[in-house]
C-alpha cells in the first residue's frame, strides 16, 4: 500500500489537497494538526497542564485516535468520543501549539503517526511525517 505525506508551509492548502486526495482515493487521512489539538483538548479535560511534558507524553501514549470519513468531512475521534469540533477552537489551537512544543509529546505521537502509516493506504499532513 501506498504513504502519502503532504508538507508546505503554513496556509499553502497542504490540508485541503491531502484531504481531497485521500477520499479520491478512497485512503485513510491522517491530520496531524488534530493530534495535536486532541492531546491540547484531553490534557485540558483531564486537568494536565500544557506546560507539563511528562505529563501530555503520558496522556498521548495512552489516547486512542480514530479519523472517519462523513461523507466528504473527516471526524476526529479520540477514545471514541467525536471531537471534530470541539478540537477547533482557539483556545484549543493556543494549547496545541504550546503542546507542540514539547519533544516528548513530538516522540509519543509521532510513534502513533508511524502506526497509522504501518498498513498503507493512507495520505497524512502535517509534523513530523517525512
Amino acid at each position: 500500500m501506498i504513504r502519502i505525506a503532504i508538507d508546505g508551509t503554513a496556509s499553502s492548502g497542504k490540508g485541503t489537497l491531502a484531504k481531497k486526495v485521500a477520499h479520491a482515493l478512497g485512503y485513510q487521512y491522517v491530520d496531524t494538526g488534530a493530534l495535536y489539538r486532541s492531546v491540547a483538548y484531553m490534557a485540558q479535560q483531564n486537568d494536565i497542564d500544557w506546560n507539563d511534558e511528562e505529563g501530555l507524553s503520558s496522556l498521548a501514549k495512552r489516547l486512542m485516535f480514530r479519523f472517519r470519513w462523513n461523507q466528504c468531512n473527516l471526524e476526529v475521534y479520540v477514545d471514541n468520543v467525536d471531537v471534530t469540533h470541539t478540537i477547533r477552537t482557539d483556545e484549543v489551537g493556543k494549547g496545541a501549539s504550546i503542546v507542540s512544543a514539547h519533544q516528548k509529546v513530538r516522540d509519543s505521537l509521532l510513534y502513533i503517526q508511524k502506526d497509522f502509516a504501518k498498513s498503507g493506504g493512507v495520505v497524512m499532513d502535517g509534523r513530523d511525517i517525512g
